[in-house]
């Protein structure tokens, strides 16, 4: 398995949100990692800058959606294991995120939450979607 990691992690993060009329919120952030160290025996000196950008509507449906855009610029030396770079590699990561939750009876919850990337190098964005209905009884 090789030698552990002794990468030590900082994340910076600033945002801000501005409230639009129907309910909106706009959450533009910008947030700054980096990763030193050690992780399986190689050097790691990475770092990553994270631009967002959220619109959230809240009193949907008795709950909340919102839609994500996110770049991830990662550059520096060495890879990092998957827990030190949150899977992320070197280069520029495109990532959109939609997610509904509702709650339309006091003994019903409806969340639906769809995911896509397009990594460095990739041909294709990588997409997956969820759906759970819970009846609480």
């Amino acid at each position: 398995l090789g030698a552990p990691s002794r990468a030590t992690a900082r994340r910076v993060q600033g945002l801000l949100s501005h409230r639009l009329p129907a309910g909106l919120l706009l959450v533009p952030s910008l947030e700054y990692r980096e990763a030193m160290g050690e992780n399986a025996g190689f050097p790691l000196d990475l770092k990553a800058l994270v631009p967002r950008l959220r619109a959230e509507k809240g009193n949907f449906f008795g709950g909340r959606a919102f839609a994500e855009y996110g770049l991830h610029w990662l550059h520096g030396t060495g890879e990092g294991g998957y827990f030190v770079t949150e899977g992320f590699r070197r280069g520029v990561t495109h990532r959109l995120e939609a997610v509904a939750q509702s709650a339309p009876h006091n003994n019903l919850h409806l969340n639906a939450n769809w995911l896509a990337r397009l990594e460095p190098g990739a041909a294709a964005w990588t997409q997956r979607m969820s759906a759970e209905v819970r009846a609480v009884f």
